[in-house]
């Protein structure tokens, strides 16, 4: 599945992808790349679906901030994920 809008953020060995748009719809999803295990896992999604969102990582949390459910909608929200 070709995905854009998704936002990569890393966290000490692993790199998060986050949200984005798989051409039908925006998606709440979180994945997990382990660059020791070399593999892709997904962990529990977000509870709101965006595209496009700001990211940031902080004491094994994420930070998403924005982003947007539409083409002409903009978030005017954070979430915070735990990363634990």
């Amino acid at each position: 599945m070709d995905l854009v809008c998704l936002v990569h953020i890393c966290n000490e060995n692993q790199v998060y992808a986050v949200g984005g748009y798989d051409g039908q719809s925006r998606l709440s999803s979180v994945e997990c790349y382990d660059s020791f295990s070399n593999r892709w896992t997904e962990v529990a999604p977000m509870k709101e679906a965006v595209s496009s969102p700001a990211v940031a990582s902080c004491v094994n949390k994420l930070f998403v901030i924005g982003g947007g459910p539409d083409d002409n909608t903009c978030s005017d929200k954070v979430i915070a994920k735990s990363l634990e």
